[in-house]
């Protein structure tokens, strides 16, 4: 446990001991969504939801989420906000970004302990007007989760997406890539009533 916590807090820390912090090009394509929206739970973010994809809930997971599912179960993608951590003192987004990443990343290898392996790790990204955090890894029955970090506003959100173990088929990981960005790319916070 102390090491993860020290390696949080080096990650959180001394962001300039990492690799500069170069913004590469996605490769992957922003697809047209449909016009349905699913919003999380409180209502406070929504996305549009993609072509052959549907919004469920985790019954065992009562958090602020939104959580999209494709129609032959092969991917899954969730979205929600995360804490900012007043511990990052960077006042530069992209840096912070890149920190939040390193964070998750400690978080998820945590998780997944045995079967975990970093496929890419951290980096800086840009499709259009959005920019993000990435970093790739497996787990489980040959599964695979990339993880995007961005920000809206002055709000940071992780957005998962995942191959299922169970499905029809299998989803190429290029167009689950696509549809993820895509699904950012539409992420609007709504306003508070």
């Amino acid at each position: 446990m102390k090491k993860i916590i020290f390696v949080i807090l080096i990650a959180i820390f001394f962001p300039r001991c990492f690799p500069s912090l170069r913004i590469i090009d996605s490769e992957y394509e922003i697809l047209k969504l449909t016009q349905e929206k699913a919003e999380s739970k409180e209502r406070d973010f929504s996305v549009l939801v993609p072509t052959g994809w549907f919004q469920t809930q985790d019954i065992n997971y009562d958090g602020n989420e939104v959580w999209l599912v494709s129609e032959n179960y092969t991917a899954v993608i969730t979205l929600r906000k995360i804490n900012s951590l007043s511990l990052i003192n960077s006042k530069d987004k992209n840096e912070k970004l890149l920190s939040l990443a390193r964070t998750s990343l400690v978080l998820h290898r945590r998780k997944n302990e045995s079967l975990f392996k970093i496929n890419l790790p951290p980096k800086l990204y840009k499709n259009g007007n959005l920019i993000y955090s990435s970093f790739e890894y497996g787990f489980g029955d040959n599964q695979i989760a990339r993880i995007v970090i961005t920000q809206i506003g002055g709000d940071y959100f992780e957005c998962v997406a995942y191959t299922a173990s169970k499905g029809m088929g299998r989803i190429s990981l290029i167009e689950l890539y696509s549809i993820q960005e895509s699904v950012v790319a539409s992420l609007t916070k709504n306003r508070k009533i």
